[in-house]
């Protein structure tokens, strides 16, 4: 009887699974490491942490680039740039994408629990955990931002906690904020989800007909107001001080970033998570319209909320997967209990019957306390593989070289630190990573850089009209560039420059003096 119970103890739960659904997603269907890298802002948020570490101070210029040296800059996920710069000095990138994957399974697990908490069926709880990280997985990318996703389950969990509970407002949530906003600006996503709480106690207040319940919901209402307000100004507390609403107030007005950033343009619903944001759109759209007979307006202020956000920009679709999972379970769990119960062929009826026991009896035994060796050895083999020279290509972990110029930079050094080099955004924080104390012409700061400027860059490397004026006003005198690029075919066929370095990734050209 022992024997069996520690085999039940250590035989994998849903809870595994759950957790493991993000690490199978990226290394078996998804492209692994390289999509974990597929953005070179990775490279300078390591190379700020590095200047964290070195000096104990948070950096107010910047030391990248050679245009703008000096200029006022920000490390505003300074928290994250030097935690993961410290893992990365004690074992690589491999050290950093375990990191970044092992925030993902957090954020998978605990959303998991959170639903079943909500929905009580397991098994459709994790079908729909499964579906919110897939629409996630748009945006499964070895940056700060991953702690956003962990942090806004985090808050649903506090603020569905206490309200099931009948409790007041989560003001625990507060110091969450302090901390979410020195690793991530994405601190706003909590604001909107209180928003949506307290705009849903204000329609319960509204709307309810006993004097009692109006006086209660309407103090909800109020203690809401309140925490949003805290956890507004909660995130003061980070080393810019205001610096960070205005500059966020300034990034998300920029023209720029909506035409040319793609994480800020609507989502493609032609790929695999674009269907799978559709799906949760059809199915939270009943699912938050469903609890408003009980008055019970928090589903439809999230859906109107995140909903109206992920169809405007696919960096938000995360949000809207995250905050519609368990309203979305309930009504699913809802469903086939009325079908259950409903005057429909009988067949569809003892289906329907015999999920809902089968779901229970699984459920009592799922939930038997375990010890996750199963996740755990998974997550030591994953480190395993990342370490290994030899791994699989989804397991290497450095930037992909048919992505990035990795071949070419030899030929870069040999210019001398003197050069400077255009590039593209992608390839600016690549080259600050792989060669430090590289300066820069461009990389993925587009804040820093300004619309002017980045609009000019772009125009540069598409051979626009005035690219010779771009090159020659920033005194560039090499330029490392994609094959492909209409500023590769211009630069061959100009007399000024010769190309030094050629693959099917990147050319290197060299003006001439």
């Amino acid at each position: 009887m022992q024997d069996k119970s520690l085999a039940a103890r250590v035989f994998p739960s849903l809870s595994d699974f759950a957790f493991l659904a993000p690490a199978v997603l990226l290394f078996v269907v998804m492209a692994g490491s390289a999509n974990l890298l597929a953005d070179g802002d990775t490279g300078w948020h390591l190379r700020s942490g590095d200047w964290i570490l070195e000096h104990h101070a948070v950096p107010t210029s910047d030391f990248f680039s050679f245009t703008k040296p000096g200029q006022p800059w920000f490390a505003w996920e300074w928290l994250w740039e030097a935690s993961f710069a410290l893992l990365h000095r004690m074992a690589g990138m491999p050290a950093v994408l375990l990191a970044s994957v092992a925030v993902l399974c957090f954020t998978s697990l605990l959303l998991f629990q959170f639903i079943r908490r909500q929905a009580g069926n397991d098994l459709i709880a994790f079908a729909v955990t499964l579906l919110s990280v897939f629409g996630m997985s748009i945006h499964f990318l070895a940056r700060p931002h991953l702690f956003s996703f962990l942090f806004a389950v985090i808050l649903l969990g506090l603020i569905e906690s206490r309200r099931m509970s009948g409790r007041s407002a989560p003001w625990i949530a507060i110091p969450l904020f302090v901390l979410w906003a020195n690793v991530h600006p994405g601190f706003a996503v909590g604001l909107i989800i209180l928003a949506a709480y307290t705009a849903a106690e204000l329609l319960g207040a509204i709307t309810s007909t006993k004097p009692e319940e109006r006086r209660f919901r309407m103090t909800g209402f109020q203690r809401y107001c309140l925490l949003t307000a805290a956890c507004a100004i909660a995130p003061l507390a980070n080393p810019y001080g205001y610096h960070l609403y205005a500059h966020m107030l300034s990034f998300l007005s920029d023209p720029y970033v909506l035409r040319h950033v793609a994480e800020y343009m609507p989502i493609d619903f032609r790929m695999p998570p674009g269907r799978a944001f559709e799906l949760m759109l059809m199915l939270g759209a009943p699912a938050a319209v469903a609890p408003l007979r009980h008055r019970q307006f928090a589903p439809l202020m999230l859906y109107v909320f995140w909903a109206h956000l992920g169809l405007m920009a696919s960096r938000n679709v995360p949000f809207f997967m995250i905050a519609m999972a368990a309203p979305v379970a309930v009504w699913l769990e809802q469903v086939v209990a009325a079908i259950a119960e409903a005057p429909v062929a009988e067949s569809i009826r003892q289906a329907a019957d015999g999920f809902r026991r089968f779901a229970a009896e699984f459920r009592e035994d799922d939930r038997t306390a375990r010890i996750n060796l199963f996740s755990l050895g998974a997550m030591v083999v994953i480190f395993l593989l990342l370490r290994s020279p030899g791994a699989p290509p989804k397991f290497q972990a450095h930037y992909d070289p048919e992505s990035y110029p990795e071949a070419a930079l030899p030929a870069v050094r040999q210019l001398g630190p003197s050069a400077r080099v255009f590039s593209t955004d992608l390839w600016g924080g690549f080259l600050v990573y792989r060669i430090p104390g590289e300066r820069i012409f461009w990389d993925g700061r587009v804040d820093f850089y300004g619309t002017a400027y980045n609009q000019a860059a772009v125009d540069a490397a598409m051979g626009r009209p005035d690219w010779i004026k771009t090159l020659a006003g920033n005194r560039i005198t090499a330029a490392l560039i994609p094959p492909g690029l209409p500023l590769a075919t211009l630069l061959a066929g100009s007399p000024g420059w010769r190309p030094v370095y050629r693959d099917q990734t990147a050319v290197l050209f060299e003006a001439l003096q």
